[in-house]
């Protein structure tokens, strides 16, 4: 499991060790590692340019210090990651609800709205992905 720092007493010289020194998995396609090892450079780069001196002992969850160009970029590439985070959550969320029947009929009516020309059978949603979704809530 990747590190992690809590917003409220880690500082952002912190959270940056943590992103840079999370490790990339050795099972990712070569693009995927090549474009995440750049980010890491730039970002730890970004983290130790003199610009970011009175912010990186800041606690992470604190107004910036000097919100200058260097830390709009260092927090561009959080934010960007942070919102992937979010849409992979609500995501799960809203995955598990359809599955799950929440509301009852949502799933039909967004397979209908989304394949309006598909008709025929429904296949059911069984026990096992029922559980699995239920993980996910």
């Amino acid at each position: 499991m990747a590190a992690q720092a809590d917003p409220n007493t880690s500082t952002r010289a912190v959270f940056t060790e943590v992103l840079i020194n999370n490790p990339i998995p050795d099972h990712a396609c070569e693009d995927w590692k090549n474009q995440v090892k750049t980010l890491k450079e730039l970002y730890q780069l970004l983290a130790n340019h003199p610009g970011m001196s009175r912010n990186n002992e800041q606690l992470f969850a604190q107004p910036a210090h000097e919100k200058n160009t260097v830390y709009f970029m260092w927090d561009f590439d959080k934010k960007d990651a942070q919102d992937r985070w979010v849409d992979v959550v609500s995501r799960s969320v809203m995955a598990a609800n359809l599955l799950l029947d929440q509301p009852p009929g949502m799933l039909d009516q967004m397979v209908s709205m989304s394949y309006p020309n598909q008709s025929g059978e429904k296949p059911v949603i069984g026990n096992d992905i029922k559980y699995a979704a239920r993980k996910l809530t």
